[in-house]
Parts: structure tokens; C-alpha cells; sequence
């Protein structure tokens, strides 16, 4: 079950507004987390779920950085990201088989 969250001590719901007017946000008591929806004519989807226990300016940061038409910057960041872990892994692997060669050498 849902309940739709129009009025909250920070006006997260009102702010959310501001960055689109079609969003809103509903509590899942089922799951107990807060859920930011957009409304698209008839049809409302799930946009984000948030992991946190209130609405605060957590909340404002989240759907602003996750909106999809920030997908492409979001690609770029994960790929940056991903090759940096590919980078740092292979580093060790070369620090870890040098220290191993170093030791059966002696």
C-alpha cells in the first residue's frame, strides 16, 4: 500500500516540484521506504527509491543526479569509475607478483 506524501517538515515534496513539476513522492508500507514517482499524462512510473529513513535534502540530491536525462554523464562516471577498479586491480597483481617472484628468488 501507498500513501502520497504532500506535506513534509523540509517541503521535499514541493522542492522535488521545482525540478519537475510531475514528480511526487509516495511511502511504501510494505517495504517502508519513501519513493520519488513521475506522472507522465495517465501513466505514473518509479523513478527512485530512496534508502534512507526521512525525507531530507538527501532526497533533492538523489533524484537530481539520477534523472535520466543525465544518463549519458551517469554512463561516463560508471566507465571512469569501472577503469579505475581495472587499473587499481592490475596494479596489485603486479605489486603482488613481484613480491612473490622477489621471495622465491632469495
Amino acid at each position: 500500500m501507498y500513501v502520497e506524501i504532500s506535506y513534509d517538515t523540509f517541503d521535499i515534496s514541493k522542492r522535488l516540484k521545482e525540478l519537475d513539476k510531475n514528480y511526487f513522492v509516495r511511502y511504501n508500507t510494505q517495504t517502508k521506504h519513501f519513493e520519488v514517482w513521475l506522472q507522465e499524462g495517465v501513466n505514473a512510473h518509479l523513478e527512485v527509491v530512496l534508502e534512507y529513513p526521512c525525507l531530507d535534502v538527501r532526497t533533492i540530491n538523489k533524484v537530481a543526479t539520477t534523472r535520466t536525462d543525465k544518463i549519458e554523464m551517469i554512463l561516463k562516471e560508471m566507465e571512469l569509475h569501472n577503469q579505475k577498479l581495472k587499473e587499481k586491480a592490475k596494479q596489485n597483481l603486479i605489486e603482488e607478483l613481484e613480491f612473490k617472484v622477489k621471495h622465491i628468488i632469495k
